[in-house]
């Protein structure tokens, strides 16, 4: 019963405005705003009144109902909260206005609509009207993946319920033009940044011209995708929910259509958006098993068959030239010894005359000296070999810049993991052997290795 009630009051007022108006002819204007945001709230209004009105001229007077009324009609009375005051004046040019000034200045919040409910009284009559101002800038609003425009439009100043969803979807896609792919209302951008158009631009648009509008694109949209399994489907649905619904209006089944077809376009851009998804981590997939595959050895192996090879040849090589070495010396050897005992007199014993005169040999010294003579080239063959073998060195100038890349890919990988110490280690292997290979992925590890938490690896 109060909600009946109330509508019945709402439905009268309504009633006696469009009385008051058409019998004297007495209308308040567009209200102007001419304070700033932050300022106090000064509001001029044009009071219209007709040539053969003019006696009324000193019985007018305006005035701001009560919270109450505000309630009645849904709208906020946050402007009663800064003492608003009214006056009918006279401006410069002749014209009759009304001026509404607030004693406190209003300050810029998160609702930055500010609600006027206005009623200009004179003798014979009286009329009210609300006007709606903005109060800062215009609001954004940031689209989520799979939001439509009619749902948007739908959140917008939910305490105007003279506003159709036609009408707010057209002043939002005039208002963002750029955000709608195509041109199309139903191909909404996610990840735009939508302003919020104020109630004067909505109201400016005639609710008629925006259906025309919003049924049009929706009808577009709809060809165009009538060749698709999923809307024939949709199509289907439509049709049976009609024949279930035989009693609803035209316009329902109209807003019926336009929200299928929006669910519609919602559920593609989440597909895509999904596929995309699901490409990436597929890649992302591949190249950790590449990086997995690097980090177990398997190239190492591969590389360590071609080098094995190498080194066993050099090896059977350094052997041959061991075992060779080994002869000449056991031949050196075996001459020294037989030029020692070459010296051989004719006479197996000497005459004593020369027996006397001629001293010993002295075969200490002669062996003490064969023996230094033999050391010495002993010495000087096996100091010419050098038996070391080779060993085989990672080579970093064979690496491409793709392998230099999968590595700057393994050390993100480490860090996702939070393993911060292989993370490092791989990074500075990075910039200390990819100066020479790519030095854009060289600047790219130095980057990530900077932004490295600062932990005891």
């Amino acid at each position: 019963m109060p909600n009946t009630q109330m509508l019945k009051f709402i439905f009268a007022s309504f009633i006696g405005i469009a009385l008051s108006t058409s019998v004297f002819a007495v209308s308040l204007g567009k209200a102007n705003l001419v304070s700033n945001p932050g300022e106090s709230l000064r509001i001029e209004v044009p009071i219209e009144l007709a040539s053969d009105e003019q006696a009324l001229l000193t019985t007018l007077s305006a005035s701001i109902p009560s919270a109450s009324a505000y309630e009645r009609l849904g709208i906020s009375p946050k402007i009663l909260d800064f003492n608003a005051q009214v006056m009918v004046y006279r401006s410069k040019d002749g014209r009759l206005m009304v001026l509404v000034e607030t004693v406190k200045a209003v300050p810029i919040s998160e609702d930055i609509f500010v609600d006027l409910l206005l009623t200009l009284n004179w003798s014979t009559g009286s009329i009210t009207r609300i006007y709606t101002f903005l109060n800062g800038a215009l609001p954004k609003f940031i689209v989520e993946p799979g939001q439509t425009l009619s749902s948007i439009a739908s959140q917008m100043d939910p305490a105007s319920p003279e506003f159709s969803i036609d009408q707010k979807m057209m002043a939002l896609y005039q208002a963002n033009p750029d955000a709608f792919a195509g041109g199309n209302i139903n191909r909404l951008r996610a990840g735009s940044e939508l302003l919020i158009p104020d109630p004067a631009a909505v109201q400016a648009i005639d609710s008629k011209v925006a259906k025309d509008f919003v049924d049009s694109a929706a009808q577009k949209w709809t060809e165009k995708k009538s060749d698709l399994a999923s809307v024939e489907v949709s199509v289907d649905d439509v049709v049976k929910s009609e024949n279930r619904l035989k009693i609803g209006s035209s316009g329902d089944r109209d807003a019926d259509n336009k929200r299928i077809t929006e669910e519609i376009v919602a559920q593609e851009k989440i597909l895509e958006q999904t596929n995309a998804r699901a490409q990436e981590l597929e890649k992302n997939i591949s190249d950790l098993k590449k990086l997995l595959a690097e980090s177990q050895g398997v190239p190492e192996v591969l590389d360590s068959g071609k080098s094995g090879f190498n080194v066993k040849t050099a090896f059977l090589g350094l052997l041959a030239f061991v075992l060779i070495t080994g002869l000449l010396i056991w031949f050196f050897v075996n001459n020294s010894r037989k030029t020692a005992l070459s010296p051989v007199h004719a006479r197996d014993y000497p005459v004593e005359g020369e027996q006397k005169q001629s001293p010993a040999p002295d075969h200490h010294r002669s062996d003490h000296a064969h023996h230094e003579g033999m050391s010495d080239k002993a010495k000087a063959l096996f100091g010419s070999i050098n038996l070391d073998l080779p060993v085989a060195k990672p080579s970093t100038s064979d690496l491409t810049p793709d392998e230099l890349r999968v590595r700057l890919n393994l050390a993100r990988a480490y860090i996702t993991i939070e393993d911060f110490s292989a993370a490092k280690k791989s990074l500075e292997e990075i910039v200390h052997i990819g100066a020479s290979i790519d030095p854009e992925i060289v600047v790219e590890a130095q980057g990530v290795l900077t932004e490295l938490p600062h932990t005891n690896s």
